[in-house]
């Protein structure tokens, strides 16, 4: 992938990683399944975007502004399977604010979307709809490498050789009345930061790692947690202090590591993604260590790239109890070079076409979720959206329908894209916290 590509698809990821509903415009471009069913809750909602393969789906179109429905002449649409080209274009006009169009089917498991758009007074509004063709069946172009579960024992081995060791610096201005706040230095095989805040009331508490998204930038800590009876750790991925000013960030982000995710693509053990994973294992070894730490509840939460390495670190160190997971990235890569979405940071997209592309691909197997997905056994809760642009939902099933664990719950809210609704986390949390011994 080209420098330039990678830097917009992390500046996107990094945009969208405050994972927030996004907010209104005055024109709302609306589509969504001709005549979805009625659904009885709210997790019903995702089976009037399930279709079985070779069957048609419309489309209805719909624009409004205020809530009200409102004219357009001129519509443009067009019907595509997860992030591919589009295979049909057209124009429709909306009368009584409606219109609906023949969306076709898919004959094999996977998701088709329709993308609408209308320039209003010079503003450019859309929206999209993508509805699941039995995505239950869709399963991972990546596999599993034969000694995939041996060379991470290896490089679990090559851990084991660091000493465990942190170095906590008080952080005043974070702490409150409940809470100490620290930045830690964690020793692994590259040093990891992360910031630490710990109930400053005596006792023995339960656990969290929150995992960051894509990109280069502050690590806030993750304080309300703690202040409700959590040792919390807020982890950084890039080996660099978390106490800098936002430009620090933002400077580097954009300059050395504008590229990370294929730095040391060449090789498996340079690739940069496996200090990363590793630094992950440690910083939960790290946590369990603690005097305050109540040596039973240990759990790790992210979205997006936070999504991946929830999955990796819980899969590398199964005394992990629970995790969350939205929408997880580094999933089923290599599927763009047989024809279908694969998962950010869609290097296989771009690099379709580059010499020693199989070679890459070799490599990145080795840190693809969907392999560590195959040998997740901890509880494990996964939300995602079908407008997800970023970590496309083709890439994210293959994952889900790989797992491995017993305990498991997938949460769909089609309508969402690279970002979540409160309501998600709070049920995702709801649900982890049943396995609190």
């Amino acid at each position: 992938m080209t420098k330039r590509f990678l830097s917009l698809a992390i500046a996107l990821m990094c945009f969208a990683a405050i994972f927030a509903q996004p907010s209104q415009r005055l024109v709302t471009i609306r589509v969504t399944p001709h005549k979805a069913n009625t659904a009885s809750s709210l997790e019903d909602v995702a089976d009037a975007y399930h279709f079985d393969c070779g069957k048609s789906v419309r489309f209805n179109i719909a624009a409004f502004s205020s809530g009200i429905p409102i004219d357009i002449d001129s519509v443009a649409y067009s019907i595509c399977h997860d992030k591919m080209d589009p295979h049909k274009t057209g124009v429709v006009s909306l009368r009584k604010g409606v219109a609906t169009v023949d969306g076709g089917t898919m004959l094999e498991s996977g998701f088709l979307r329709c993308t609408a758009t209308a320039l209003i007074d010079g503003e450019r509004y859309s929206g999209s709809c993508a509805v699941g063709f039995n995505p239950e069946k869709i399963t991972p172009a990546v596999t599993m490498p034969s000694d995939f579960e041996q060379w991470w024992r290896c490089q679990l081995d090559s851990l084991a050789q660091v000493k465990l060791d942190a170095e906590l610096t008080i952080l005043p201005d974070r702490c409150t009345d409940k809470v100490n706040v620290y930045q830690a230095r964690i020793a692994s095989v590259r040093p990891m930061y992360g910031i630490l805040a710990v109930p400053k009331a005596a006792g023995r508490y339960p656990a969290v790692m929150r995992v960051p998204g894509a990109g280069v930038h502050k690590i806030g800590g993750y304080i309300q947690p703690a202040e409700d009876g959590m040792i919390t750790l807020d982890m950084g991925i890039h080996g660099l202090p978390l106490t800098h000013n936002d430009e620090f960030y933002r400077r580097i982000g954009a300059d050395s590591l504008s590229n990370y995710p294929a730095i040391g693509i060449e090789q498996r053990d340079t690739y940069y993604y496996r200090d990363v994973y590793l630094g992950c294992v440690r910083a939960a070894e790290f946590l369990a260590s603690l005097e305050q730490f109540d040596g039973k509840n240990l759990f790790v939460v992210g979205g997006s790239q936070g999504g991946a390495l929830s999955i990796v670190t819980a899969a590398l160190y199964p005394k992990v109890s629970a995790i969350i997971s939205f929408f997880p990235a580094l999933c089923d890569q290599e599927a763009y070079l047989n024809g279908r979405a694969g998962g950010w940071p869609h290097y296989f997209l771009f690099n379709r076409n580059k010499a020693n592309v199989r070679h890459d691909a070799d490599v990145i197997r080795y840190f693809d979720v969907v392999n560590f997905a195959r040998i997740l056994h901890t509880p494990t809760f996964m939300s995602m959206g079908y407008n997800d642009l970023t970590c496309a939902p083709t890439s994210t099933y293959a994952a889900w329908n790989s797992l491995a664990a017993d305990q498991k719950r997938l949460f769909i809210v089609p309508e969402t894209g690279h970002w979540r609704y409160s309501y998600q986390w709070n049920t995702g949390w709801k649900w982890i916290m049943q396995f609190l011994k």
